[in-house]
């Protein structure tokens, strides 16, 4: 398998894993997250995939409906990208 380690060691409190910016992932798809113990590693990991994607929406409007000064509410709304 074309596994890469990103953290290893990690105490049991801590929840997350900063990945830097520019981090490099090939034919990669998913992270993997093994827990270990003192006597064996996980078997099946909790998997999640990755989409390494940037998209802007367009046509924001903001439809305010708070009379009240100092206050906001109302609806915002906007297209969805074309594609991802």
């Amino acid at each position: 398998s074309n596994r890469s380690v990103f953290a290893s060691g990690v105490p049991a409190s801590l929840h997350g894993h900063i990945v830097e910016p520019d981090t490099k992932f090939g034919d990669n798809t998913h992270f993997l997250v093994y827990t270990a113990s003192s006597f064996v590693e996980q078997t099946t990991p909790a998997a999640h995939d990755f989409l390494d994607a940037a998209a802007s929406v367009s046509q924001v409007s903001f439809d305010g409906q708070d009379l009240d000064l100092d206050d906001l509410g109302g609806i915002v709304s906007w297209l969805p990208p074309s594609s991802l």
